[in-house]
């Protein structure tokens, strides 16, 4: 991850007291303080505050002598003004009477400010009654004080509250504090530095490939520097080595906090939040959380896109893994079109580096040339899928000459690829070249290094079992097939969720295997494993594997058929069905073929079961979409023996021979053909499938 300063995150005049007033109430409110209105008729006795307390201010205002004068000084004002007013009615002299009611406005203006300081004064002492009732009384100037309001000793209770002393208290606290403070800060930096160390321990022991517990202990070491101080640092370096040891579930949280932590601000963005959210788009994707993943590859897409915008030309590279990254998980959702779209962008950035830069970008060019020849094999462009495989190897294969420990493994990976694709298109003697190239490169890493290796040499041993298999080396591709559902099987049991989907496509190869040759129990066990996870899996994230539900609809439909089981078979190809017509819908050019294959199974378990009126309809949907398929031909030729009609019957067991049909011991043995056994052109149709078999044989 790219080094960065990380930023910390980011942020009317009142015209009437009325105004004033209201804001205050607001204020105070927001903060669940109370409020206490001393209306000028309020009498001292038991007043209830917003708080729930009951306060005794007759105690209080009894005893006070402030209030005492303020009473007092209100009585003499009252007395003086009765006096003055009978005086005044009593003046008949305009003049005399004029100067004697000013004298009373006088008396009267002097009681009314009297009488709004005695009102006020009521108002802060049952605010300090409220204060006092809310406060802990957990100091002796404290207790003191309360104390003498109670007593309604007021300013005593004021004095007790010596400011200079408590000044000087406050400022020796504060100094205390910052004391404090400054030791926190330098025991912080001594925690700071022996996390470092930690981590530094634990990334020296991840090397430590003589040790086959170096993760373990690795683990340990970050540990403790989490303990003694979390950084962006040791979060990140942590997550990656539980990565790299396929414990993406694991870490997820520290990415997720890492993701936190690089936050610049609501509106602020940075790369290392895209690296990091890219890093957690890998980990979600791992773990089949696809929508967390396609929104954190979205948001690092997003970051590096306007940086790149913005001239930013370092972050190109970035822009292009992030392009690919999003590539690989629209082919989970198989968003094919899109996939291809964005692949080829970054195909585009990288080649543009790799020109100006070999040594440094042409690991990535590797990289996306793999993804894209991947891609054009799923949408049977053989050709430009063969041409991007060679050139992947063509730059691993130089790279590895001279830094083998960090590009044989994926050298080994794009052998595996390219073996899959020629395997695919019957180029059998280069898949097997293939095949072995990149196992001669896994087995001996998988040893020093099984975290990493164990993945991808999982897969290259199952396709070499598939190899052995085609190729009828049974006991070679048994030996495969056991060999990869062990190290799957341990690989999801320590990595839940991850490798499921290895495991149940190993469990569907080794059902189709053991159903070839005949341990039927077996068979069966295997594809019901790998049924019940397909199903789970589908379930969660139907884009990526409804593909292989339906694979393994179809398989175990076969099968059931095969072994004269047409209504299990019926019900699974049936749902199979479902699944491949919305599937071939979506994106015909992937799934059509596999609609076919699909229709023509179920039209044969129809027929084995006697229902023809729907084996018909399945066989002519199958056949419009592919009318050269021998199979469905062969199908054709039981459907019309049942229907005792022999040419017909016939004359398409012929054309599936002349397609290339090459079983000819089913076809002795299949009861339903028994109408046409011994008629003059059967035996001349047979010997043209023995031909073709043995054909296939040889090559």
């Amino acid at each position: 991850m790219k080094k960065h300063f990380f930023l910390p995150a980011l942020p009317a005049v009142a015209l009437a007291k009325a105004g004033i007033a209201f804001l205050l109430i607001l204020f105070c409110h927001s903060r669940g303080i109370s409020q206490v209105t001393i209306q000028d008729d309020a009498k001292v006795g038991l007043i209830v505050t917003g708080t729930g307390n009951t306060i005794n201010t007759t105690q209080i205002f009894g005893k006070s002598p402030e209030y005492a004068e303020l009473k007092k000084r209100l009585e003499a004002l009252a007395t003086a003004i009765t006096k003055k007013a009978d005086k005044c009615e009593k003046y008949t002299d305009p003049l005399a009477k004029e100067d004697c009611r000013a004298e009373l406005i006088a008396l009267n203006a002097e009681r009314d400010s009297v009488q709004k300081i005695e009102t006020r004064f009521r108002e802060d002492v049952i605010r300090l009654a409220e204060t006092f009732s809310r406060i802990a009384i957990n100091s002796e100037r404290l207790r003191l004080a309360k104390q003498l309001f109670d007593e309604g000793k007021i300013r005593e209770a004021d004095n007790i509250l010596n400011a200079r002393e408590m000044k000087m208290e406050g400022d020796a606290l504060l100094a205390e504090k910052a004391r404090e403070q400054e030791k926190l800060q330098r025991t912080d930096s001594l925690l700071r530095i022996k996390a470092d160390e930690f981590a530094l321990k634990a990334r020296l022991k991840a090397t430590d490939y003589a040790d086959s517990l170096r993760y373990d202990s690795a683990q340990i070491y970050f540990q403790h520097s989490r303990r003694y101080s979390e950084t962006v640092e040791n979060l990140w370096d942590f997550a990656m080595l539980l990565w790299k040891d396929n414990q993406s579930s694991q870490a997820i949280p520290y990415l997720e906090k890492v993701l936190e932590m690089t936050q610049l601000g609501p509106n602020l963005v940075g790369p290392d939040q895209a690296a990091v959210a890219m890093m957690l788009g890998n980990c979600y994707s791992d773990v089949q959380n696809i929508s967390g993943a396609a929104k954190m590859y979205m948001l690092s897409l997003k970051i590096f896109d306007l940086l790149v915008s913005k001239n930013l030309t370092e972050y190109e590279p970035d822009l292009a893994t992030a392009c690919m990254n999003m590539g690989i998980l629209h082919i989970k959702n198989q968003k094919i079109f899109d996939a291809e779209k964005i692949f080829l962008r970054s195909l585009e950035i990288q080649e543009r580096l790799a020109k100006t830069n070999p040594k440094q970008f042409e690991p990535n060019l590797a990289i996306i040339c793999m993804n894209l020849a991947g891609l054009y094999n799923q949408v049977n462009d053989y050709y430009t899928s063969e041409k991007m495989y060679l050139r992947s190897i063509d730059i691993y294969e130089r790279l590895s000459k001279s830094n083998p420990a960090q590009f044989a493994p994926e050298l080994a990976k794009t052998y595996m690829g390219l073996g899959f694709l020629y395997s695919t298109i019957r180029k059998m003697r280069d898949a097997e070249v293939m095949y072995l190239h990149a196992l001669e490169i896994q087995e001996p890493l998988a040893k020093v290094n099984p975290a990493k290796i164990n993945p991808d040499l999982a897969m290259t041993v199952l396709n070499l079992g598939n190899f052995y298999n085609i190729n009828q080396n049974l006991s070679e591709a048994e030996k495969k097939y056991l060999d990869a559902l062990d190290i799957y099987e341990r690989l999801a049991k320590s990595n839940p969720g991850q490798f499921d989907d290895g495991l149940a496509k190993t469990l569907g190869c080794l059902g189709s295997f053991y159903s070839d040759v005949q341990k039927m129990a077996e068979a069966e066990k295997m594809y019901l494993r790998s049924l019940n996870i397909f199903e789970r899996l589908a379930k969660d994230n139907s884009a990526q594997f409804e593909p292989d539900l339906a694979g393994i609809c179809l398989s175990l439909g076969v099968f059931y058929s095969d072994n004269n089981r047409q209504k299990e078979a019926i019900s699974i190809l049936g749902k199979g069905l479902v699944i491949q017509e919305k599937l071939a819908e979506k994106i015909p050019v992937m799934h059509t073929k596999s609609l076919a294959y699909m229709l023509n199974n179920l039209g044969f378990a129809y027929l084995k079961d006697g229902d023809l009126a729907n084996a018909r309809e399945c066989l002519v949907k199958s056949e419009l979409i592919i009318p050269d398929n021998s199979w469905l031909f062969r199908n054709w030729a039981c459907l019309f023996a049942l229907q005792n009609d022999v040419e017909k019957s016939l004359q398409n067991l012929k054309k599936a021979a002349e397609l290339g049909y090459d079983d000819p011991n089913w076809i002795l043995r299949e009861k339903t053909l028994e109408a046409i056994e011994n008629h003059t052109s059967f035996s001349e149709v047979l010997k043209q499938v023995k031909a073709n078999n043995e054909k296939k044989g040889k090559h």
